[in-house]
Formats: C-alpha cells, sequence, structure tokens
C-alpha cells in the first residue's frame, strides 16, 4: 500500500514503445527509459540508443535524449520512443 500511495503522489504513468509503465518519480532519467524499453541491454556496450519524448511537463513538451538526461512528464500522457541499435 505504501508504494501506490507514493507512486499516487510523485510517480506518473508513461508510455514507453507502445506499453503503459509507471515510474516511480515525475523525473525520468534516459537511463530508466531505457531499462524500462530493453530490460538488461541499458549497460550492453555493443547496444546503443535512441530515445524521444513527447508531451513532457518541461519547457520543450518534445525532444529526444542522450545519456545523462533527464525530463519531467506529466502524471498521464508523456511517452517515449526508444529504438535500439547493435553494433556488429
Amino acid at each position: 500500500m505504501k508504494d501506490e500511495k507514493n507512486h499516487d503522489k510523485d510517480g506518473a504513468d508513461v508510455v514507453i514503445n507502445g506499453e503503459a509503465k509507471q515510474v516511480p518519480s515525475r523525473t525520468v532519467t534516459y537511463a530508466e527509459v531505457v531499462e524500462l524499453a530493453f530490460p538488461g541491454f541499458g549497460q550492453d556496450a555493443n547496444s546503443t540508443f535512441v530515445v524521444l519524448y513527447r508531451k513532457s511537463d518541461g519547457a520543450r513538451a518534445e525532444g529526444s535524449m542522450v545519456a545523462g538526461d533527464s525530463v519531467k512528464v506529466h502524471k498521464q500522457g508523456s511517452s517515449f520512443n526508444v529504438t535500439r541499435s547493435i553494433r556488429s
């Protein structure tokens, strides 16, 4: 129950690659988005990721993210598209 209360207060419902996800904070990092989109591959040295977002709660409503970035999301409705490329 305590986690649900924290989610209601601080968390958000986002969409990542068309799937509904819950995040514990209204500020979401590039690493969190990548991990939710591709569990276990965020630290893969042979993978690179392109992260695009829409409907953020910041000054820029849409844009792209790189490693180290974070974006503030709406309580509901923010979405992310994450593409993974594998180096050969």
